[in-house]
């Protein structure tokens, strides 16, 4: 811990996270030209990648702020590189990250969303994953809840996730954030559901949720022109379903 204390002490604590999430950054891009699922392998017994990434874990659980948020980039990093992604979904690292959206630092998003994104590739990770999204989304923190609408937005692109999206409970939680939730958090996730609603399945699992009534009661203008809009464009690409 000591290590990691210190490189925040040293060094701009900015710096060293974009030099390192850039290479998560890549991962994610790669994952995103290669579409598919891949099988968890679990780590072994005696292979110390399992010892480094418990002890990474360790740090983002216990470490302060910046600790944690360079140790969640350090272990993103050894993760993506050989067979040891399946590692931060069985070190138990996946709702330490999705806790990591609750930060201010403006890079928490970045680092939670490049990760996310790698995790996607593995079946079991994937809907663990989206579970503690829709459990932020459940909160009462609404810049994370934003961050956590933006993460699900890129994650929501790949078709291993989509199928996950009605499973995990997103759908339903988004749909009662249109009803429940304050101006801010509403015009957030009008916007994302317009963005969702252009996939037919997704349109299914909102339709079910009875998301279209209360679309339709966005469209007063009482919430802004925002929101309206997004309504309304949601609206139309269900309009476009067979009735």
């Amino acid at each position: 811990m000591a290590t990691f204390e210190a490189l925040g002490e040293r060094v701009s604590i900015r710096t060293a996270l974009v030099v390192s999430k850039s290479i998560v950054h890549e991962r994610c891009e790669a994952r995103s030209l290669q579409p598919g699922v891949l099988k968890a392998k679990a780590g072994a017994p005696g292979d110390p990648s399992v010892s480094s990434h418990q002890a990474l874990v360790g740090l983002m659980r216990n470490g302060g702020s910046s600790a944690s948020l360079v140790a969640a980039n350090a272990l993103g990093i050894v993760s993506s590189i050989g067979p040891h992604l399946p590692l931060i979904h069985q070190s138990g690292a996946i709702p330490l990250y999705a806790e990591l959206l609750k930060e201010s630092h403006p890079l928490a998003k970045d680092i939670v969303k490049d990760v996310f994104c790698i995790l996607t590739s593995i079946r079991d990770s994937a809907g663990v994953v989206l579970e503690n999204l829709a459990a932020i989304l459940r909160g009462e923190d609404d810049l994370a809840i934003s961050a956590a609408v933006d993460v699900l937005l890129a994650l929501a692109k790949y078709k291993s996730v989509t199928p996950l999206l009605k499973s995990s409970g997103v759908i339903t939680v988004l749909v009662d954030l249109l009803r429940n939730g304050n101006h801010d958090v509403i015009e957030k996730v009008t916007g994302a559901v317009a963005q969702l609603s252009y996939g037919e399945y997704i349109r299914e699992s909102l339709m079910e949720a009875s998301a279209i009534p209360v679309l339709l009661g966005l469209l007063n203008g009482r919430l802004g022109v925002l929101t309206e809009t997004a309504a309304a464009e949601a609206l139309v690409n269900f309009s476009e379903d067979p009735s």
